[in-house]
């Protein structure tokens, strides 16, 4: 694979991180009929911000033409580091990792008991259409559950629409397993069902 660095994202990244996730859904094959996102809609500034916020956004960075500021690139998950771009940076994947369960995971039939604060969660998983393919998404993944693993949780979490089956196979040949579903209303979707995985660490 190229060589890349997972670089957490700060405030100052939003306009970035939102070109990121626009860029994906004008130019992601199938789009409409998989993950379903949509511009303003989902994800929308309100869950960028949110992300950005709580510290939990993350970017996989190609590094193979840039001297990149070692300040600036994560060495290890608990570690605070910089942002702002470098030059020639270019954004291979993205996503959010969150160190507290969200209170609609509480009712799936979970392989362990665990507190909100003994998981992590993924959102946003998303790889450029510039990368796809090429084994960023595993990355992505690998990345999250060191993240979780350096962070002291029991799990990860993450949930899927039903019509994302192209991530739930990726998640399914990671290790997660298939815990169960829940139906919801989303903006982009409308009502539909989640499927939640699980990864214990």
């Amino acid at each position: 694979m190229k060589i890349m660095k997972i670089k957490k994202a700060c405030l100052n990244d939003l306009s970035r991180v939102r070109e990121f996730y626009y860029d994906l859904i004008d130019r992601t094959p199938g789009m409409g009929k998989y993950a379903q996102w949509k511009k303003d809609i989902h994800p929308d500034d309100n869950d960028l911000e949110r992300y950005l916020h709580d510290d939990a956004m993350y970017m996989l960075i190609d590094d193979r033409q840039i001297e990149a500021d070692k300040t600036c690139v994560r060495q290890s998950a608990a570690e605070k580091t910089s942002c702002g771009q470098q030059a020639d940076e270019k954004i291979a994947g993205m996503m959010a990792v969150e160190l507290m369960q969200d209170e609609e995971y509480r009712g799936i039939s979970w392989q362990i008991e665990a507190s909100d604060s003994e998981v992590a969660e993924v959102h946003l998983l998303a790889v450029s259409p510039d990368y796809q393919k090429q084994g960023v998404g595993r990355r992505l993944v690998e990345e999250a559950l060191q993240i979780a693993r350096d962070n002291g949780k029991k799990a990860l979490r993450l949930d899927s629409i039903e019509t994302n089956t192209l991530a739930q196979h990726m998640y399914e040949s990671v290790g997660f397993k298939y815990c169960g579903r829940q139906r919801l209303y989303a903006g982009n979707t409308g009502w539909i069902d989640f499927l939640y995985y699980e990864f214990l660490l």
